[in-house]
């Protein structure tokens, strides 16, 4: 019968003591934030980069309005991921239409945008956002596009707060690529999903 001390030279490298547990060395095992859903309602602006005269555009186009909902997935770094679904829809109207082309009125240009959700928590009541996906005009016409956004977040208490947004679009339309810039702000809940 092989002897005690036999054994223990027989463990593999890293597994001597208590079998591998962790020591206090090595500190505590990280926490594990879970879920969090999220979702915001908000308006903004819309500055052309490159303005088409043939469509009768102005550098600024219509207001806008947003609704969006996310899930961040549980983690237990800084950094954790998430997706994003939003809705957003014009308020005013652009025209008068240029020849043989239609104008747009208010609330009929439908964007929904499906995207990828970077959520760094900072603290209690401070979150960092970064989002990008693809943008998909749905009415009047569809017109593929995509957009990336920075964004914060401060929360005044456990889960509500106030959001500000900055966010470049490329819309792939029938005249071209057409870049746009945005500045969106309004408010948002923050909710944890407690196990």
């Amino acid at each position: 019968m092989a002897s005690a001390q036999a054994i223990e030279d027989e463990r593999p490298p890293g597994t001597e003591g208590d079998g591998g547990a962790r020591t206090e060395d090595e500190g505590p095992p990280p926490v594990v934030m879970p879920w969090r859903i999220l979702g915001s309602v908000g308006g903004g602006v819309t500055l052309r980069i490159v303005n088409d005269l043939t469509l009768s555009q102005k550098r600024f186009g219509p207001s806008f309005l947003d609704v969006a909902g996310s899930v961040v997935f549980p983690g237990a770094s800084r950094w954790r991921h998430g997706v994003t679904l939003a809705l957003s829809g014009n308020v005013d109207g652009e025209g008068p239409p240029a020849p043989d082309v239609n104008g747009i009125d208010g609330l009929s240009q439908w964007t929904l945008t499906p995207s990828y959700l970077a959520y760094f928590r900072f603290g209690e009541d401070l979150v960092l956002t970064g989002r990008a996906g693809a943008a998909l005009t749905v009415a009047p016409y569809f017109v593929m596009g995509g957009e990336a956004s920075l964004g914060a977040v401060y929360l005044f208490t456990a889960g509500f707060g106030a959001y500000a947004e900055v966010t470049v679009d490329l819309a792939f339309g029938l005249s071209g690529v057409s870049p746009t810039a945005s500045a969106e702000a309004g408010i948002t809940i923050d909710y944890e999903v407690l196990p």
